[in-house]
């Protein structure tokens, strides 16, 4: 049987403050009986079952919002990874410690790009993700554009394959954009360190970060985008 436990006086006084805890009770999850009624809320927290309250539950979400508008305060030019996977003890010297970490990126040029990298095989990274997002969205544009002339012209049954437009339309639905420099990282021998990831990050997308930071516990991508500075600023 699952067990319950009342949170301590001292952990109820450690929420705002203990960042896991409040971000743990902000999202507890609903328990209900057999019948599907609401009982009480739950928040998972060191392997332990804790009954909450919505009072609780809705102080520690008052709580996570002021810790996530300051996380997202000092980005600034920092290269920001949301932690998208579970954090891990360290297995070497710089190790990223969570399984998959994603971005949003601004280059000093202005454009845009995502990056997913995970753990891989042995100590190794894996990029499992690169996506131009300025093509991205030129190729949605062009794909709708020539979807609404097929739909104009008759629908695709009528016009056929091999019509220019059904040919351009293909050519917009192929989505390059997933494989940005594809031959600069597809298959690519490196360390999962923090100094990799950066390199990595600098060298695809000609950016100059030059610190990096692992967000789990208040980010997702929609919050914000990491934004290069248009130098590379040495000591």
């Amino acid at each position: 049987m699952t067990q319950y436990i009342e949170f301590t006086a001292d952990l109820l006084a450690q929420v705002g403050e203990n960042i896991a805890l409040t971000k743990e009770m902000a999202h507890a999850h609903s328990c209900c009986n057999e019948g599907g009624k609401h009982l009480h809320y739950c928040t998972m927290y060191k392997g332990k079952r804790y009954i909450t309250s919505e009072e609780q539950r809705e102080q520690a979400g008052r709580a996570y919002a002021i810790n996530k508008a300051a996380a997202v305060a000092a980005i600034g030019e920092k290269l920001v990874f949301v932690g998208m996977g579970m954090n891990y003890e360290s297995r070497y010297e710089d190790d990223v410690c969570n399984h998959r970490i994603r971005t949003e990126i601004v280059n000093p040029e202005g454009r845009r790009f995502f990056i997913e990298v995970c753990t891989g095989r042995g100590e190794n990274m894996h990029i499992t993700h690169v996506v131009d997002r300025d093509q991205e969205d030129e190729y949605n544009l062009k794909a709708q554009e020539y979807r609404n002339k097929i739909e104009q012209a008759g629908g695709f049954w009528k016009i056929g394959k091999g019509h220019p437009l059904y040919e351009n339309y293909q050519i917009y639905m192929g989505q390059p954009y997933y494989w940005y420099k594809k031959d600069d990282w597809f298959s690519l021998n490196a360390k999962f360190t923090y100094a990799n990831v950066l390199k990595l990050v600098n060298n695809l997308f000609d950016c100059n970060f030059t610190e990096m930071a692992v967000d789990y516990y208040h980010l997702n991508t929609d919050d914000y985008v990491s934004t290069s500075p248009s130098q590379l600023v040495t000591a």
